[in-house]
């Protein structure tokens, strides 16, 4: 059995069907974004990265986070427009920027930090866009 932990997403509803293919489920309805589906795999293999991935290439939007496995620590992530990012966090909550010995802050994880929270906003946007659109066409 590979590295497995608690991974927990908001999507629009239009995208059910995917997160539920590679093992998510819908949950914590009351919880998430109005016209949003709260989805987590409660055991994802890998944290469920290499699929998520593939999502976000499909330009499918969505946003959350992992908890820690055995082999890697927390991670946030968001996809909008085929823009993914993948940043280790720190309890699933901030991003996580490494200090160096140096006393400066690891270079490449400060612009992953960087591109998380810039990327976020638009995630949260599109997928609230296309969870009004269901929305509407449900009622026409």
């Amino acid at each position: 059995m590979s590295d497995r932990c608690y991974v927990e997403l908001v999507c629009a509803p239009q995208h059910e069907k995917e997160f539920e293919e590679i093992g998510f489920h819908q949950e914590y309805e009351e919880d998430a974004p109005k016209g949003t589906l709260r989805m987590v795999d409660i055991e994802a293999n890998g944290a469920a990265q290499e699929d998520l991935e593939s999502l976000a290439e499909l330009g499918i939007p969505f946003y959350g986070w992992h908890g820690p496995g055995c082999e890697y620590g927390a991670a946030l992530f968001a996809s909008a427009g085929k823009k993914y990012v993948f940043q280790d966090s720190i309890y699933g909550e901030f991003p996580a920027v490494p200090v160096l010995s140096s006393g400066k802050l690891a270079p490449k994880d400060l612009r992953d930090a960087k591109r998380y929270w810039k990327l976020l906003p638009l995630a949260k946007k599109t997928a609230a866009k296309l969870a009004k659109l269901a929305d509407t066409e449900k009622k026409a």
